[in-house]
Formats: structure tokens, sequence, C-alpha cells
């Protein structure tokens, strides 16, 4: 069960738990940077994800922060900054390489910074996540640099 609360709040919304999880979040990516530097690959574990349309939010990588098979919590490191997730879905698409999973959009905001110069900046940037098929999106929020996600299994929530 304390592994449930644990994933849960990450994506409580509230200003204390926000603002915690922010905290812990840059302390994470810092640490994890330090290591890094000196040579130490962090021993995060870096969760999959496929970019179905590059818009103008650009995504670094993404990784793991707990995994209690039901629920899932990662963090999606952006190189595009301040910007934000507005819709979560679920998708199936075939077009050789079959993915399927739960999908986030990004878009970029006034403040949002090194963005994709390639595209438009009002296009939005969807990521899929194909390791987790059977999952969908039960909450996600957003920081200055990072989106933290939280997937929960279909059949749980049904």
């Amino acid at each position: 069960m304390n592994q449930y609360v644990e994933a849960l709040a990450i994506a409580v919304p509230g200003v204390i738990v926000v603002n915690y999880f922010e905290k812990l979040a840059s302390k994470i990516y810092r640490n994890a940077m330090k290591r890094m530097q000196q040579d130490k690959f962090p021993e995060l574990q870096e969760v999959k994800f496929v970019i179905l349309t590059q818009g103008a939010p650009e995504v670094n990588w993404a990784f793991l922060r707990k995994d209690c098979g039901d629920l899932v919590a990662f963090t999606i490191d952006m190189r595009s900054k301040r910007c934000r997730p507005y819709c979560a879905g679920h998708v199936s698409v075939d077009d050789g390489d079959s993915v399927t999973g739960p999908t986030i959009y990004v878009e970029a905001t006034v403040g949002s910074e090194s963005l994709n110069t390639a595209v438009a900046d009002d296009m939005e940037t969807v990521i899929a996540f194909p390791d987790y098929p059977d999952h969908k999106v039960f909450a996600y929020s957003s920081g200055r640099y990072n989106i933290d996600v939280v997937l929960i299994r279909m059949d749980v929530c049904s």
C-alpha cells in the first residue's frame, strides 16, 4: 500500500505536494547530472517513449520514479523549458511500427524556451509510451523543467 501512496503523492494536486515534488525532482536531476559529470552513470531507469508528432516542445529523456505494477510514476525531462501538458490519451497506431500506449500532448506557453525552430511555436508534441500498453494516464503535472506522469492499469479503474 505504501508504494501506491508514494506514486499517487507524486501527482496529487496541491501546493505543498507540487512544491515538494519539484524540489525532489530537481534534486534527483542535479544529483544525476553530478554523477554523469563524474563519469558515474546514474542508476535511473530510462522510460522508452516515441514521439508521434514533433511540435515546438522537445524532449530530452524520461526516467522511472516508481513502478508498482498497477501504478507507474515517471518524470519527463524536457529540452524545451516552461512547456505544459494539456491533454492525455491512449493511442493505437499501426504505420509499419505498431505503437500502442498512453500519450501526453505538450504545448509551448508564452514563456517557453529552447523550442524546435523547424516548426511553428503553436504545434504540440505528442509523446507515447509503448512499454505500458495496458495503462492510461491517471494524472500529470508540470514544472519549469519536467513533466511528472502517473499511469494506472486500465483494468484497475474499470
